[in-house]
C-alpha cells in the first residue's frame, strides 16, 4: 500500500472479524466494480508451511477462514478515512504449491453479497407492485447487513387482479434484475458504508449522489491521473421508434406512435451524439403488438435509445491514488477537468478496477457519457 493508505482484512464464516495474521500473508488484492453484473475480488496469499502443522496442511487452509463460502470484507483507509472496498463471499479457491519452499500461493476469488441473492429460486403469487416485491424479496437478507434502497419507479403500478395475478419465478437476483430492466432501472449491491453492511440498490441508473472529486490532467501540480484517453464513436446512437396498440379495454384507439428519447438519465453532455451525429444515427423499429401498454412501450423505446447513447463518448485511464486521496466509485458521477471544453465536465463511472500490493495501489477506470461538451461550469476539484 501507499504511504497514508492502509488495507484492513476481515473474514469469517458468519461475522467477518479482523484477520491481521492473514493480512501479513497478502501478496496482491484485485477488486473490480462495474455497472454490468456483480462486483468481484481476488486475493493472493503466500502459502507457507511450518514445522508444527505443516506436515498436515497449510496453516492458512487449516484456519478455515479462506474456504469457499467465507465472507470477506476489505476496508481501505486513505488519509485517515476508512472506506469499504468490498464485502463479498469466496466462491473459488486455488492452491499453487510452487516448486521451491515459500513460492506457493493460495488464490481466493469471490463476488459481492449479490451472489447470495442468486442461490434460492422462488415462485409465488404476488398481487402488489414491483416496489413492494423488492422489499419482500430483500427482507430475509437483513440479517446479513443488507439494507434495501428501493426507489419507486414512475411506471410502477400494481397489476389488475381481475385480469392477471403475476407469479414471479426465479432467484431474488434474477427477479429484481428483470424488474429493474422493465422500468429502465438498475439493481446492484453496493458495499458499505460500514464494515459488515451493504446496500441493495434498486433505482435509476445514476443514483442521486454528489459527483466525486474531479479527475485532473494537464494542470501541473494538480494532476491526479497518470494516464487518460477519450474516444467519441458517432455510430453508437440508435433512435427507437414504432407503433403500439394500447391494451386499455375501456377505449379502442388506433396504434399510437412511439418515439424513444434519451430522457431517463441526467444530461451530462451539451452536444448529445444522438442529435449532433444525426446523419450516421441508426434507427430501430419496435414491433406493433396486439396487447401492449403504451406507457411501457414508450419507456422501453426510451430505455433502448438511452442505452445506445450513454456510451457515445468513453474515457479510460489510471488514477494516481496518492494524489487523488480517495477511492473512485463505479456507478456514480465524477468530474473531469484540464482536457478542454469538448471532453471536460461530468461523466458516469462505468467501471473501476483496484490493484493493491505492498507499496502500490492502482485504480483503473472507464467513464462514459452521451456526447461532447460540458454541461457544468466547474467540477469539484
Amino acid at each position: 500500500m501507499l504511504p497514508g493508505a492502509v488495507l484492513t482484512l476481515l473474514c469469517g464464516p458468519a461475522v467477518p472479524l479482523p484477520a491481521p495474521d492473514l493480512a501479513a500473508l497478502l501478496d496482491t488484492v484485485s477488486v473490480s466494480h462495474s455497472d454490468e453484473g456483480r462486483s468481484t475480488f481476488q486475493i493472493v496469499f503466500r502459502a507457507l508451511r511450518d514445522a508444527v502443522t505443516g506436515l498436515i496442511d497449510y496453516p492458512i487452509l487449516l484456519s478455515q477462514r479462506v474456504k469457499v463460502g467465507t465472507r470477506v470484507v476489505l476496508v481501505v483507509t486513505v488519509n485517515a478515512i476508512p472506506q469499504v472496498l468490498m464485502d463479498g463471499i469466496i466462491t473459488h479457491q486455488q492452491l499453487n504449491p510452487g516448486d521451491k519452499p515459500g513460492s506457493g500461493s493460495i488464490t481466493v476469488t469471490g463476488e459481492d453479497l449479490g451472489v447470495l441473492l442468486d442461490q434460492l429460486e422462488v415462485r409465488m403469487p404476488f398481487p402488489g407492485n414491483d416496489t413492494a416485491l423488492a422489499y419482500t424479496l430483500l427482507g430475509p437478507y437483513a440479517a446479513l447487513g443488507l439494507t434495501p434502497m428501493v426507489l419507486p419507479p414512475p411506471t410502477d403500478v400494481p397489476p389488475d387482479p381481475t385480469r392477471e395475478l403475476p407469479h414471479p419465478q426465479g432467484t431474488a437476483w434474477a427477479i429484481l434484475t428483470q424488474k429493474a430492466q422493465q422500468h429502465s432501472f438498475v439493481f446492484f449491491v453496493l458495499p458499505g458504508p460500514l464494515p459488515g453492511q451493504s446496500i441493495a440498490y434498486f433505482g435509476p441508473r445514476i443514483p442521486a449522489f454528489l459527483p466525486q472529486r474531479a479527475l485532473t490532467t494537464g494542470m501541473g501540480a494538480a494532476n491526479n491521473v497518470t494516464s487518460i484517453s477519450f474516444q467519441h464513436d458517432g455510430t453508437q446512437s440508435t433512435q427507437v421508434i414504432g407503433l403500439v396498440q394500447d391494451d386499455n379495454p375501456a377505449a379502442t384507439v388506433p396504434p399510437l406512435p412511439v418515439y424513444g428519447l434519451p430522457l431517463l438519465t441526467p444530461p451530462l453532455a451539451a452536444m448529445p451524439s444522438l442529435y449532433v451525429n444525426a446523419p450516421i444515427m441508426k434507427t430501430k423499429f419496435l414491433e406493433a403488438t396486439a396487447r401492449a401498454n403504451y406507457v411501457r412501450a414508450l419507456l422501453q423505446a426510451s430505455s433502448e435509445t438511452t442505452a445506445s447513447t450513454v456510451k457515445s463518448v468513453t474515457a479510460s485511464g489510471e488514477l494516481d491514488t496518492a494524489r487523488y486521496g480517495a477511492l473512485l466509485y463505479a456507478r456514480q458521477l465524477v468530474g473531469v477537468r484540464g482536457v478542454g471544453y469538448s471532453f471536460d465536465g461530468l461523466y458516469y463511472v462505468k467501471s473501476v478496477s483496484h490493484s493493491i500490493r505492498r507499496g502500490e495501489y492502482k485504480q483503473s477506470f472507464q467513464l462514459s457519457r452521451e456526447g461532447l461538451g460540458a454541461t457544468v461550469p466547474a467540477v469539484i476539484p
